[in-house]
């Protein structure tokens, strides 16, 4: 794999409010709290998983493209105006349906309330990395990539500003995640910077190829404990060095 480093032009539309209020606002916070953890569930009932996200558009063909593209699916049922679509043994995964007169937004609104964003999980560095490189193919580009200490990610804007994040673990083939997610956030490095550090998708990418084993690109370890994200901080400072 190798590509070219590139930037979403909305970066620096999201970066200048996301990176300069909310992350320093919620680092403060954090610090105030006890360390994080993830937790056992107890017996009461709860929900298996996730079903599905519906989207409602008045640019149907782009944003029901998008979906199926990013995330690989294939259409699964029908309807007038509706696209029905799924990636997994759930008869539906996405549904995009259209209707007229919605106002269109024209750029990333993390300033307004509402959902903020939903993100899809996969099996490895390697996987993301492919889907990472099919899509830059295709001009679709992520406005950041981001490790949050948990999850190594690249987030996405689809034609209606929808954000969706694609990630993989950072705990790739740990015999128990969670215990090794816990002994990473017993450092305080979570509480410290809860949102993450940005990082160059296609340096790391680089990194992989030249034979750094993805364990290390994706280390939360690596991770400049304290700083914030910022844009000083996404020209490649969490890619892997390259072997001498």
């Amino acid at each position: 794999m190798s590509s070219e480093s590139s930037k979403s032009p909305d970066a620096a539309i999201y970066s200048e409010f996301q990176l300069m209020e909310y992350v320093g606002a919620s680092a403060e916070r954090s610090l105030k709290a006890e360390t994080s953890r993830v937790v056992d569930m107890d017996a009461e009932i709860r929900p298996t998983h996730i079903s599905h996200l519906a989207l409602a558009t008045n640019n149907f063909d782009a944003v029901a493209g998008w979906w199926q593209t990013v995330l690989n699916m294939k259409p699964s049922l029908d309807a007038d105006g509706m696209r029905f679509m799924t990636f997994d043994s759930e008869h539906h995964k996405v549904v995009v349906f259209e209707v007229d007169g919605l106002t269109s937004r024209t750029q990333g609104r993390p300033e307004v309330c509402g959902m903020h964003h939903i993100a899809f999980t996969y099996a490895s560095f390697s996987d993301l990395a492919a889907t990472y490189l099919r899509l830059k193919a295709r001009d679709i580009l992520p406005y950041r990539a981001i490790s949050h200490g948990t999850s190594f990610a690249v987030d996405y804007y689809d034609p209606d500003f929808n954000a969706c994040e694609l990630q993989c673990s950072c705990f790739p083939d740990a015999t128990d995640e969670r215990a090794a997610l816990n002994e990473w956030l017993r450092t305080g490095a979570f509480n410290r910077n809860p949102i993450g550090v940005n990082f160059d998708m296609d340096e790391a990418i680089r990194a992989y190829e030249a034979g750094i084993d993805e364990r290390e690109i994706v280390s939360p370890y690596r991770m400049r404990i304290g700083d914030h994200t910022s844009e000083e901080l996404s020209a490649g400072k969490m890619a892997p060095e390259k072997p001498a």
